[in-house]
């Protein structure tokens, strides 16, 4: 049996970061072209939800560096992409720790998943001193108001749902959706009983009430 010789991980790595992030999205949305020219969705309209494709975002880091690696004559970090993160802050054996951290956009069917954008964060766009919990947070929400820009600019006739959790329960994520005349649904967390209770007052409102039936029948014809 012939022997598979597959290139050392190093020499991927090497390859890998000389490609500009945009180079892959390209081809991620491509893929994306592809399937719905070939008719895929169309043909399997139980994968969508209506006449929606479904969006959801997530961050979390790939890689984690305890020096520069990439690194000026004086031995002090140049990559853009690295979020400097601290251990064991304000005692003696404090010491400084690097990230790269990503918000990958998928489009969610009903038995699998398949990514449309991921977009990289550099450290001059968030807070990067806050928390890690905060700190994805604050990444996630600079993500998404850049991404789904570039998403409708490429597929300006496809209909998308945003689906997010309480994060994006705020107003400049909702202008925006309504801007790029995105669908979206928020998923409260159960402990938000104040936001909950909030809520379901203003889905009782005559106001709410025509106005949802409103855009309702503009949907319907």
């Amino acid at each position: 049996e012939d022997k598979i010789n597959l290139p050392n991980y190093t020499t991927v790595d090497e390859a890998l970061k000389n490609i500009h992030y945009e180079e892959l999205n390209n081809i991620i949305f491509h893929l994306f072209e592809q399937l719905k020219k070939r008719k895929l969705f169309y043909n399997h309209l139980e994968l969508l939800s209506g006449d929606y494709f479904i969006i959801a975002a997530d961050g979390h880091w790939t890689h984690t560096y305890d020096h520069p690696h990439v690194c000026d004559e004086n031995g002090n970090n140049t990559c853009t992409y690295c979020l400097p993160r601290k251990r064991h802050k304000g005692t003696p054996k404090e010491e400084i720790y690097w990230i790269h951290m990503l918000v990958t956009f998928v489009l969610i069917f009903k038995d699998f998943s398949i990514p449309i954008y991921v977009y990289p964060l550099q450290s001059n766009q968030v807070n990067t001193s806050q928390s890690d919990n905060k700190l994805k947070q604050e990444c996630e929400l600079q993500a998404v108001h850049r991404v789904l820009q570039l998403i409708k600019d490429r597929f300006s006739k496809t209909k998308f749902l945003f689906l997010g959790d309480a994060l994006y329960a705020n107003t400049p994520f909702i202008k925006l959706c309504n801007y790029l005349n995105f669908e979206y649904k928020i998923v409260l967390k159960d402990n938000l009983k104040k936001v909950r209770q909030k809520c379901d007052e203003l889905a009782n409102l005559d106001f709410y009430k025509k106005s949802y039936a409103h855009k309702q029948k503009i949907k319907d014809k």
